[in-house]
């Protein structure tokens, strides 16, 4: 079967948000909520109502404790959290002199000191201090990043962050979540003595986590098993147990981290039960109650320790807090099971009458709202958001979402997640004036994969996809970790990981990310101690790969953002290790300038392993040429270009270098795109308008390379 690679096995898409690690975006100077948004309120009648935004912060400070579930970094979300911070903290610090406490996890607990630095530079009055120990922001930032276990990008959060440090009479930045590397470690702890030492060192040591006596008395306050935890040891200390702990999570808790990691969706109406935990599942799943045990631990911490007037706000993903689940369910046990403390029950005394309120985001494409006319018009996105089968399922329980105890959230904040001041072909404006192919060649990449990614969450041709990989050296272990849920949406040209060579804790980017295929497959390689940014021109394509990233749990360290290979505008200088692309090259007008970027964005000693197509020859002027190859640079331009640029021991591999091969396992049938019913969006799929090209050779004409190169 003769079958010509590029960017070429392409699917759909259900996206997330635009998660934006690593990079400098621009900075907002004031978060505004011009933009299209609901708040929708949980109701007993099915039907819920919407509120304004009067009503949620009314809401929200009549609670002791609000919770606040996001998805990271997002703009749209900062700016209501900066709207809710400021209201809660005027509420908090006028008529009963309380404070707002913000525990969040964008910050470790070993943060707290630089949190302090960072906000002690507000005095009371207002003035800014003279203190050689505080941080301005961008200080904060790189403080931030030295200690680099959490890496999530604050320039969102910066009108937030600012307004608390004017404001830090009324308001305290806390460390919510504990380092990553201690949940990584216990994950992968390769003995039980090693998981006992660990957790007496997270416990009894450092106090992230609750001693052992606290979670015996969760176990009797829940009715579980007497011999699920390793009994008391006599001298106290848990070194001396038999077994290691295993933290609890509910059944419901469990649901949805299971849901998240395969993608099933459990507000269908004909979803699966969920399957019982396999040891890998369970090992993950063990990683995030570490998580969620330890921030609610924390939580407790910091109540126990505030007089009773003040008040919380707890920012956390999604993930760690819907349904009431995670963090806000073990926090309810934790004070339950310690209720007896004499502080503590006054505390609850005060504190009677006053609630919890739990607010989660939700983008109004997940709502079936894509249309920017109807995102604005009132009346067309309320019906629609509350007919649609996620709002249904999640808010009313109508779906397999009534499964679980309480609604995805009491509020949720469904908001616009494009900004439509951007989609005026932004990226047309790096094409000089006559660089006509270079500006056709963009936009309509844009347009296609645009196609592309709106429909890439509809199931794609698995059998097809995994001979593809096969045959380009993806292992077998390899596409397992891509997993049958992602791997039709494979658009690449080659496989650049046996040159990456990526390493445990290492930074990468993906050139060209597309669906996220290879960028997930990164993660695997970098752990939870690293992390990978993929960027695309695309903005359904990184949708679509962000909301995998959620789904699939790694969402901490995988994200995705809008960008051109050429400028990487934003993205600083010298931070990753190494530098991936399987396919964008091939569309990148100027070379030159794609390669000089990855220069730039690698640290010294970083690598490149980038894969892309190239002509053997130049195309002649006379035939007409498809767009994308016109744009394939010459084999033999490439390694002078790379060293001019800076790079060195540049290598450009040919070993596997034909267009058009024989696949085993599959039949013509397979890529007869007349057979495919599935409604995918496809690239490369035949047009009459190029059969004159039929009689061409395309192993002489063109070959794929692997592009290796050093800083």
């Amino acid at each position: 079967i003769s079958y010509l690679i590029h960017r070429t096995i392409t699917a759909t898409a259900s996206p997330h948000g635009l998660l934006k690690s690593f990079a400098h975006q621009k900075q907002p100077e004031a978060a505004t909520m011009d933009f299209p948004y609901k708040l929708l309120a949980a109701g007993g009648s099915g039907r819920g109502r919407f509120l304004s935004l009067s009503d949620l912060f009314a809401q929200a400070s009549s609670a002791k404790i609000c919770y606040f579930g996001e998805f990271h970094s997002e703009d749209r979300i900062a700016a209501l959290l900066e709207q809710l911070v400021t209201n809660l903290s005027s509420s908090s610090g006028s008529g009963n002199n309380g404070r707002l406490h913000i525990v969040s996890e964008h910050f470790s607990f070993e943060m707290n000191d630089i949190l302090k630095q960072y906000t002690s530079t507000a005095s009371p009055s207002g003035q800014t201090s003279s203190s050689s120990s505080s941080l301005n922001f961008d200080q904060f930032v790189a403080a931030y990043r030295e200690i680099g276990t959490e890496g999530h990008n604050l320039d969102p959060y910066k009108p937030m962050l600012e307004y608390c440090k004017r404001n830090s009479e009324n308001v305290q930045l806390h460390g919510g979540f504990i380092p990553r590397p201690y949940a990584a470690a216990y994950m992968k702890a390769a003995s039980d003595e090693e998981k006992i030492q660990l957790y007496q060192t997270l416990s009894e040591e450092k106090s992230y986590l609750p001693d052992l006596a606290t979670l015996h008395k969760v176990d009797a306050l829940l009715g579980l098993d007497d011999d699920r935890l390793p009994p008391m040891p006599e001298d106290g200390t848990i070194t001396s147990v038999a077994k290691p702990v295993d933290l609890y999570g509910s059944p419901g808790h469990y649901n949805l981290f299971e849901s998240l990691m395969s993608g099933r969706d459990i507000y269908a109406a004909d979803v699966d039960d969920c399957p019982p935990p396999e040891d890998s599942r369970r090992k993950i799943f063990q990683a995030q109650l570490i998580k969620d045990w330890a921030m609610a631990w924390r939580l407790k911490s910091i109540v126990d320790e505030c007089p009773p007037e003040d008040i919380f706000l707890v920012l956390a993903g999604r993930a760690h807090l819907s349904h009431y689940h995670g963090v806000p369910e073990i926090y309810s046990w934790l004070q339950r099971v310690t209720d007896d403390d004499t502080r503590q029950s006054a505390a609850n005394d005060d504190d009677k009458g006053r609630s919890e309120l739990l607010i989660c985001a939700q983008m109004m494409y997940e709502c079936d709202l894509d249309e920017r006319k109807d995102k604005e018009n009132d009346e067309v996105a309320e019906r629609t958001i509350l007919e649609s089968e996620v709002i249904r399922g999640s808010m009313f329980g109508q779906g397999a979402g009534g499964s679980f105890d309480k609604p995805v959230a009491d509020v949720l904040y469904v908001y616009d997640e494009i900004d439509w001041s951007d989609e005026e072909d932004e990226y047309d404006s790096d094409a000089s004036a006559d660089d006509t192919d270079g500006a056709a060649a963009k936009k309509e990449t844009i347009g296609a994969y645009d196609k592309v990614g709106s429909t890439a969450a509809t199931p794609g041709n698995v059998k097809k996809a995994r001979a593809i990989l096969t045959y380009l050296g993806y292992t077998a272990d390899e596409q397992e970790i891509i997993g049958d849920s992602d791997i039709f949406n494979y658009q690449g040209v080659g496989n650049p990981f046996p040159l990456a060579s990526i390493k445990k804790g290492e930074h990468v980017i993906d050139l060209g990310s597309g669906l996220g295929i290879d960028s997930f497959l990164a993660a695997h390689y970098t752990g939870i101690e690293g992390k990978v940014l993929g960027v695309d021109i695309s903005r359904n394509e990184v949708k679509h790969a962000n909301a995998r990233a959620q789904d699939r749990g790694v969402s901490s360290f995988v994200s995705f953002e809008p960008n051109d290979i050429e400028s990487l505008k934003g993205v600083s200088s010298e931070i990753f290790d190494v530098a991936i692309s399987n396919g964008a090259f091939c569309l990148a007008p100027n070379k030159e300038k794609a390669f000089a970027s990855v220069y730039r964005v690698l640290k010294q000693g970083g690598r490149m392993s980038i894969c892309t197509t190239t002509v053997r020859e130049d195309l002649d002027v006379e035939t007409q040429w498809p767009l994308c190859m016109r744009m394939f640079v010459h084999l033999d331009r490439i390694k002078p270009m790379c060293e001019a640029i800076g790079f060195k021991n540049v290598v450009v591999d040919v070993e596997d270098s034909e267009l058009e091969f024989e696949l085993e396992g599959v039949s013509e049938e397979d890529f007869n795109a007349s057979n495919d019913k599935s409604g995918r969006e496809k690239i490369h799929v035949g047009s009459e308008e190029f059969k004159h090209l039929d009689g061409y050779d395309m192993n002489d004409l063109c070959a794929r390379v692997v592009v290796y190169g050093e800083k």
